[in-house]
């Protein structure tokens, strides 16, 4: 059976924190449906009947935000809030499209006080396609009355690469540590 650092594709350092993921992996760019059949999958594989396993899994789910809401466990890379704040002194637009749902990425900013710099947020319950298909990028282009190749995009993942050349836009950067 595969470690848990293989299966969501994470490092971890002596102490157990997360200290690198893989851009191409289930955390970076699963769903929560999809990271909820990943952990009722291996309960399965290990014995469990269907129902049990997804059971256990949405509880796990469950524990996990109550635990994420005590720890407003959402922080900021380093340089991230410098940046932010430069482009906003610049009157640069800053657009959020996400694979989270819309309502968690609001709470992740609100908890790095960050919120306000950010005029339109898009979350995969906002559109038919999240990513890497382009309509996250023509919903934030339509709410800024935008065309694509008028905007940038800062990524972290293969599928935000993909979803911002399908959708034409004009300069793409690839986020790296």
């Amino acid at each position: 059976m595969a470690s848990y650092a293989e299966l969501w594709g994470n490092t971890h350092d002596e102490t157990g924190e997360i200290v690198a993921y893989s851009r191409n992996g289930p955390l970076a760019m699963g769903l929560t449906g999809d990271l909820l059949s990943i952990i009722a999958w291996q309960g399965y594989r290990l014995g469990l009947p269907w129902s049990e396993a997804i059971r256990l899994a949405r509880e796990s789910q469950q524990l996990a935000n109550e635990e994420m809401e005590r720890l407003c466990a959402a922080h900021p890379l380093p340089g991230v809030i410098e940046f932010i704040k430069k482009c906003d002194q610049h009157n640069v637009l800053l657009v959020i499209v996400t694979a989270d749902e819309t309502s968690e990425a609001l709470k992740h900013l609100a908890w790095m006080g960050i919120r306000r710099y950010f005029k339109v947020i898009i979350g995969h319950d906002r559109v038919a396609q999240g990513k890497p298909f382009p309509e996250m990028v023509h919903k934030a282009c339509f709410e800024l009355a935008l065309q694509p190749d008028q905007v940038a995009l800062i990524g972290d993942t293969n599928s935000d690469m993909q979803m911002g050349n399908s959708a034409g836009v004009g300069g793409i950067h690839w986020a790296h540590e």
